[in-house]
């Protein structure tokens, strides 16, 4: 009995520590439009800043990425209903949203931080709609709901070397999960 309990708890253990590693192994995404991207207005790019100021993060791609995955994760919580996909709606009032709100969130956050630091001309944040694909299978196929079509998340691109990071702000809120990987 104390082998299985110790074989469950390592499962557990392994599961854990490398959720990242398997998940971007099982689930890829593929992205299949862009949505319009929101900035944010005077106020909440202010606010914004102020917690730009107060980050420890190296401000470089990896850096504003870090940042804005932060902020969104400490700002938002999920709900299915009765949100906004205004980033500076939901930077100032700590909202509920739904993928594209925490998308744009994100979005919105990272291209602060990318332009304070002064890759703007460089580097690019996008928020993207995607499906969702475990082992190669469309997972939306399985929902008749339109709330389930598709999935929004973020690409930041280096426009020199085409090096690009994709990141669901949502997976990073519930499973600590900050990058995933796309179907090529």
């Amino acid at each position: 009995m104390r082998k299985f309990l110790a074989t469950i708890l390592a499962v557990f253990l392994f599961s854990y520590l490398f959720r990242g590693p398997i998940y971007r192994s099982v689930v890829k995404y593929r992205v299949t439009d862009e949505r319009t991207a929101l900035s944010f207005n005077g106020e909440a790019r202010s606010s914004c800043l102020a917690n730009l100021r107060e980050s420890t993060l190296p401000m470089d791609m990896e850096g504003a990425v870090d940042f804005a995955l932060d902020l969104t994760a400490g700002k938002l919580s999920y709900a299915f209903r009765g949100t906004s996909n205004d980033p500076s709606i939901l930077l100032l009032s700590n909202d509920r949203a739904h993928c594209v709100g925490y998308a744009a969130l994100f979005s919105a956050a990272c291209n602060v931080a990318l332009d304070r630091s002064g890759l703007q001309r460089t580097v690019r944040c996008e928020q993207t709609v995607a499906k969702l694909e475990v082992f190669g299978e469309d997972i939306h196929a399985l929902f008749d709901s339109p709330f389930f079509k598709d999935h929004d998340i973020c690409l930041v691109t280096d426009l020199r070397s085409g090096a690009i990071i994709a990141v669901d702000p949502t997976l990073n809120d519930f499973l600590g999960v900050d990058r995933v990987a796309l179907v090529r």
